[in-house]
């Protein structure tokens, strides 16, 4: 559509002068780079603070800073919406966590590789799979025209036998779920939603990792003159290190805590927390709230380690964002008392910003899975709660939406999108645990 746009001029006596203009002079004229995508954790997303994320999202942003255009992000439901969106014109490129596979060398012009994953069978915890012939034997189900499909069209043609599924309405999130539920034996997905997945449900089983594959970005064959820069500016960011950076920020997983080794909580409470204990009796006087919740939460964010830190920059005793701290005035995040009165500052903003008709401690709960999902996907699952007939305003039926928040066939119904909503299920259940405890052993 873009190589060569066709402008014509009418002049005097009819006559038509037309001038072509190459794809890239057309986008930087437009001053705009449409970029179609897909809602997920490892492509774009809404943050905890309400902001796009995600790897796609980064690498996206800074192509159309150098070329010298603003993004427009076009959020499709599939990988066949997406390549509909490029044959038909309405993005110039795309970025979804996108392998190279032959077929699209043969219709698009692919980047060069921005990113390296391998693709991994991943079956439930029950099954063993010994060699390739095994998998005649399980259920495979993958998402409908993705590169899955072509790895086990590949394996059949040395293993007949083999049988396997396209599945049009769930992504690789939902089906590595029905594996974790038993609902299904196998399927195949990038190893780095395999990781993300495996913080939710570490009893999934790897099974077979496959080779090393590149994942792409995807232009129409009109846009040569745009690939040819894009490239240009991939190879600069994989020299410079900024790529290996944003990767390392996205997938880099925290040390693991023993969250339900109650012997090593009770020992720190004898240790680290005595530290701390005059901190957040202080700040909880402040935000009229009590410190044994905001030592709970700190807890389960950093173990009461003032110098705690995540890849993905949220730092210190109640692990903030850089955002989240500059809202609070917190100037250093590994101080431990700016860190703790700029968390209960921000717990005491949470709970003041949830419907005041919902009571406690419905909406304590309601607040601390905003601290840890962010308020605007909590809204949306207390929006599909509705959808669920079920009600918004008690946690109970609140936390039994939120993992919908996961789903496809639901987030994409949103206005926020994909969020992890398992994960802040699990967090107030913990704190609740905490917090508990720490009632029991002191009682002021």
């Amino acid at each position: 559509m873009y190589k060569t746009i066709l402008l014509s001029i009418i002049l005097t006596c009819s006559q038509v002068v037309t001038y072509s203009i190459d794809s890239l002079t057309f986008i930087q004229k437009r001053k705009e780079l449409v970029i179609a995508t897909k809602n997920s954790p490892t492509t774009y997303y809404i943050d905890k603070d309400g902001n796009p994320a995600g790897i796609d999202y980064e690498l996206g942003r800074i192509i159309a800073s150098r070329l010298g255009v603003l993004p427009r992000f076009v959020v499709k439901d599939n990988i066949h919406d997406i390549i509909i969106s490029l044959k038909g014109g309405e993005s110039d490129i795309a970025l979804a966590g996108l392998s190279r596979t032959k077929e699209r060398e043969r219709l698009f012009h692919l980047t060069k590789n921005y990113q390296s994953i391998r693709q991994q069978l991943v079956c439930h915890k029950k099954f063993i799979i010994k060699n390739i012939e095994s998998l005649s034997k399980v259920d495979i189900q993958v998402p409908k025209s993705t590169s899955y499909v072509t790895t086990l069209k590949s394996l059949q043609k040395k293993y007949p036998k083999i049988k396997f599924k396209e599945i049009e309405n769930q992504n690789s999130q939902d089906l590595l779920e029905l594996v974790w539920k038993d609902e299904l034996d196998c399927t195949i997905a990038d190893s780095n939603i395999v990781s993300i997945s495996l913080r939710e449900h570490p009893e999934l089983k790897i099974q077979k990792t496959f080779g090393y594959e590149g994942l792409v970005g995807i232009l129409p064959k009109t846009h040569k003159s745009v690939t040819r820069e894009v490239n240009k500016i991939i190879e600069n960011l994989l020299k410079s290190g900024e790529l290996s950076k944003i990767e390392h920020r996205y997938y880099d997983h925290m040390k693991d805590f023993d969250y339900y080794d109650l012997k090593v909580f009770k020992k720190r409470m004898k240790t680290r927390l005595k530290k701390y204990k005059k901190t957040f009796k202080k700040a909880a006087r402040k935000y009229d709230l009590d410190w044994r919740l905001i030592a709970a939460i700190s807890y389960q964010e950093s173990h009461w380690n003032p110098n705690a830190k995540s890849p993905t920059g949220v730092r210190g005793m109640m692990m903030l964002t850089r955002s989240t701290a500059k809202s609070v005035g917190v100037k250093n995040r590994r101080n431990a008392t700016q860190s703790i009165n700029g968390g209960a500052k921000y717990i005491r903003k949470l709970i003041d910003k949830i419907p005041p008709y919902i009571k406690n401690p419905d909406r304590l709960w309601m607040a601390l899975a905003s601290y840890n999902v962010g308020y605007y996907h909590l809204r949306d699952a207390r929006s599909l709660t509705v959808w669920q007939n079920k009600n918004p305003n008690i946690w109970k039926d609140v936390s039994e939406t939120l993992p919908l928040l996961s789903k496809k066939r639901y987030f994409k119904r949103l206005q926020y999108g994909y969020a992890r909503g398992r994960e802040p299920v699990i967090y107030v259940g913990r704190i609740r645990e905490y917090y508990s405890i720490l009632l029991d052993n002191y009682k002021d």
